[in-house]
């Protein structure tokens, strides 16, 4: 979770390993996946690749030959995670209030 589309690299990057329909090799590629409440979800996918093949433009054209990037998202999975997340940043917030609120009484 981040509080802001402009924090979306401050997420924890993840690697694009996952070699799909007989690839062999991939470019660099790796991206970030940022959940801002209220706005929604954000992605940002990052292919490091000097000259990509572009070869097929038309609807239904074979374009995982071309230099594609893909992503196929468990939205379940991923949405249970950020809930566990946000449950532990809440838990995190809650202690440190009662120990403001604790050091406030004995100051007093």
């Amino acid at each position: 979770m981040i509080e802001n589309k402009e924090l979306l690299e401050s997420a924890e990057l993840f690697k694009i390993e996952n070699l799909l329909w007989g690839t062999e090799k991939i470019a660099k590629t790796y991206g970030y996946i940022g959940f801002v409440p209220g706005e929604g979800l954000y992605i940002k996918l990052v292919c490091v690749e000097k000259n990509p093949l572009r070869i097929y433009k038309k609807d239904q054209d074979p374009v995982y030959k071309d230099s594609t990037m893909e992503a196929f998202f468990n939205l379940k999975e991923m949405i249970r995670q950020m809930k566990c997340s946000a449950e532990i940043q809440e838990e995190q917030w809650n202690v440190k209030q009662r120990n403001t609120n604790i050091m406030q009484r004995t100051d007093a």
